[in-house]
């Protein structure tokens, strides 16, 4: 039996709704493999849609952050395929008449390291689900036996690997790989796929089983450029969202599951109701962006950015002075675009300006919630991880891979007021080498901030200090993208979580607190006045075990924010 089929087999998609052993009739070739993607096919037709001016589009601002909701923007705080993990995810379209377009982008959890994106093509009212699993080379892999159309091809219950050439190239390869068994996903709504057009009668299903005419498709893959005013007679026209979706952690080898939505952002006018936002469609092509990149992402790494040091630092044969100006270190292609900060709305002046609004609506001062943690011999033994996603972290701070030697913190180029985040001098994040038992994993990015815990009797036990580097007794260091912290235990038992987990002991005098609340206070850097916080969503992962009965069973509870 193959790995996949563990859990395709036995049809866990109904869990969303749909049929898991529902095939694919067509599948695109794929003619390269590419840095994040997935490849290409060549055409002699193309589109780029990419001057249409956000001044002119209908919406004027993206809402606030909505756990579970729908929208134009979605993202899963977390995903996972170690130790005996799985991840399902769904992508729903409520919008009966429009097709949409949505860049798909899979990050890893320690530095949001782009480590594979598609475009899913979904028909009106469509359902798009998909599973990541492990791979046999060790990697992630994506599988879906949906027929809803992908570009560059079709995933298909083979599936397809992720990438790890945006990686840090001096790890070892099983290092490598396991910076690809946990993350989180962003999706966006790129443009909606007009009715009548022959993109749409391509990607519309018929009789259960989406078409994906691969003449037409194929039109979409190629870097020429079509403009805003002549995109709807390709068949695309600007998003209006009404996406929503789910996600759900299954674990074979203590039968447990965690679940919840998407995380959702919608467009919207001056009255709140949703609206159209600025239509961008690139293709799934690893050409030159360079032209178009500046204005279209924050991400420092693509467009350059200021040295996160605190001292003179040599990388690839450069001297940095702190916030010395760095240009773009890696060269940014059309399938790095769009992304969480491309201007969207009419407030959207700069991808700084559009990365610094999505940060405010997720920013908060401090993360609370409850655990419980009992000891293992317990009759009833409980466990708690909590998980702390940033995605807008990679668009105000990146670390830079050297080919030999020191890597490079990369912040983006904003003034002092306006920062969530920044490495170096007047700084939140300070860098850390990570290891799991002997396998060095290479630089992470980690918070500073302070720990507190209560019990269910009002005893308050704090912790509090520099979480990293230094590790004081009785706290842990936040290091990663999305980072998860174990209560009062070495390991994580509930998530199986590795690549940034890291132990938090609740302690009263020499006793360990086995229930009650906790908060987490993150801080933003020094002269940061213009921000709320620290932009994070996340959850607290509860489970436990009833003996008498050989019941497993497990809880997700989004976390509680304060300002």
């Amino acid at each position: 039996m193959h790995y996949q089929d563990r859990l395709l087999g036995v049809a866990i998609f109904p869990f969303y709704g749909v049929i898991a052993m529902k095939k694919s009739l067509l599948a695109l070739s794929a003619a390269a493999t590419l840095a994040g993607g997935l490849g290409f096919v060549s055409s002699a037709h193309a589109i780029i849609v990419q001057d249409d001016a956000v001044a002119s589009v209908p919406a004027t601002v993206m809402g606030g952050v909505q756990s579970g909701g729908v929208g134009h923007v979605l993202f899963t705080p977390y995903f996972s395929t170690v130790n005996g993990n799985v991840t399902l995810i769904s992508l729903v379209n409520t919008d009966t008449t429009n097709g949409k377009a949505v860049k798909v982008r899979f990050r890893g959890a320690a530095n949001s390291d782009d480590i594979l994106d598609f475009t899913v093509l979904m028909s009106p009212g469509d359902v798009w689900t998909a599973s990541i699993e492990p791979s046999l080379t060790g990697v992630s892999r994506i599988l879906s036996p949906d027929s809803t159309c992908v570009l560059p091809r079709q995933l298909g219950t083979d599936g397809v690997d992720f990438r790890t050439s945006r990686l840090d190239q001096k790890l070892s390869a099983d290092a490598q790989a396991l910076h690809t068994r946990e993350g989180y996903v962003e999706y966006l709504n790129m443009a909606n796929i007009k009715p009548g057009t022959d993109l749409f009668k391509a990607i519309k299903h018929k009789d259960g089983v989406a078409p994906c005419t691969s003449s037409e498709l194929s039109k979409l893959m190629n870097t020429d450029v079509v403009a805003y005013s002549d995109a709807a007679d390709h068949g695309l026209e600007r998003p209006t969202g009404g996406l929503f979706g789910n996600w759900s952690i299954f674990n074979n080898l203590n039968i447990t599951s965690y679940g919840g939505g998407h995380a959702s952002v919608r467009a919207v006018d001056g009255t709140g109701a949703n609206a159209a936002a600025r239509l961008f469609f690139a293709p799934q092509m690893g050409a030159d962006a360079s032209a178009v990149a500046a204005a279209n992402t924050a991400d420092p790494l693509l467009v350059g950015g200021e040295a996160g040091v605190t001292r003179n630092t040599e990388f690839e044969g450069v001297s940095y002075a702190p916030d010395a100006a760095v240009a773009a270190l890696v060269p940014p292609l059309w399938l790095d675009l769009p992304d969480l900060s491309t201007p969207y709305t009419q407030a959207d002046t700069s991808p700084q300006a559009r990365a610094h609004d999505l940060s405010e609506s997720l920013a908060a001062k401090t993360i609370m919630n409850e655990f419980v943690a009992t000891p293992s011999t317990a009759s009833v033994p409980f466990a708690t991880d909590w998980v702390f996603s940033q995605p807008t972290r990679r668009y105000q701070t990146a670390m830079a891979y050297s080919t030999g030697g020191a890597n490079l913190p990369v912040n983006a180029a904003l003034p002092a007021t306006d920062r969530h985040y920044k490495a170096g001098t007047a700084g939140n994040l300070s860098v850390s080498a990570r290891t799991v038992g002997t396998l060095a994993l290479g630089d992470f990015l980690c918070a500073k901030g302070s720990f507190s815990g209560t019990d269910r009797e009002e005893f308050q036990a704090v912790t509090s200090g520099d979480f990293s580097p230094l590790v004081v007794a009785g706290s842990a260091p936040i290091c990663g993208e999305v980072a998860t912290l174990s209560f009062n235990s070495d390991t994580s038992k509930v998530l199986n979580a590795q690549l940034t987990n890291a132990r938090v002991n609740v302690k009263n005098a020499s006793d360990y607190v086995t229930a009650g609340w906790a908060s987490l206070g993150l801080n933003t850097p020094t002269n940061s006045t213009n921000v709320r916080g620290v932009p994070v969503v996340g959850y607290a992962a509860t489970s436990f075990t009833n003996g008498l009965t050989n019941g497993n069973f497990g809880d997700a509870i989004a976390h509680r924010y304060g300002f």
